[in-house]
């Protein structure tokens, strides 16, 4: 039988190549398939993160859409809420009345007005000529945009009441949304105070409302 030098048959030595050959596979097997079940895991994972935001909730489900009888823009509003309209005599200029219940409305208070014109006006330029705040009034403003429209927020802090008052714009028309936060009411003379209101809780739902504004012009 021949022998290698170091005392070892040719079968022995092809043994030992092939045992230390079978042992390198198995090895090799063991790690590959461990690293593919990780890279499987975090694909799944990655995966289920990524459904998990395009199943995001929708803020406005169960919402409904109002649209302007010239079809220039759409607002949505909370399917609770009660609509209404009260100045339908104004020429040119279409308005909405947004109230959280009956109540409100029958009182004509706590509403979101919302009025649509067409003017060629900046939202700023058409809030100067068209809202005068009095020289006491507090006004907090900044140009801002909301859904790429160019948009102007006043906010009009006055001792009877605030307001917080959006104008939004695209080609030539404008939609201005006011909602008032606060309210105070006098007694004859106009200096006793005989009641606050606070509708501070709708502004959230205000602020929904404005951003889901969308013009079709």
């Amino acid at each position: 039988m021949i022998r290698n030098h170091k005392g070892f048959t040719l079968v022995e030595a092809l043994l030992v190549v092939l045992i230390l050959a079978v042992l390198g596979f198995g090895g090799y097997y063991v790690w590959h398939s461990h690293h593919k079940t990780k890279a499987v895991a975090a694909t799944n994972t990655s995966t289920t993160a990524t459904k998990t935001v395009t199943k995001a909730a929708n803020p406005y489900a169960g919402w409904q859409t109002y649209k302007s009888s010239d079809n220039v823009y759409s607002i949505k509003y909370p399917a609770t809420w009660v609509t209404s309209n009260h100045c339908s005599d104004l020429v040119n200029i279409e308005c909405l009345n947004l109230f959280p219940d009956q109540t409100s409305k029958t009182n004509f208070t706590n509403d979101v007005y919302v009025v649509e014109e067409k003017t060629s006006l900046s939202p700023k330029s058409w809030y100067d000529q068209n809202i005068a705040p009095a020289s006491s009034d507090t006004i907090t403003s900044n140009s801002t945009s909301i859904n790429n429209y160019t948009t102007y927020y006043v906010k009009d802090v006055n001792p009877s009441y605030t307001d917080d008052g959006y104008i939004i714009s695209n080609n030539g028309y404008l939609v201005y949304l006011n909602f008032r936060e606060h309210e105070t009411n006098y007694g004859p003379g106009g200096t006793t105070v005989t009641s606050q209101i606070d509708h501070s809780q709708y502004l959230p739902t205000y602020n929904q409302i404005v951003n889901s504004i969308r013009f079709n012009n």
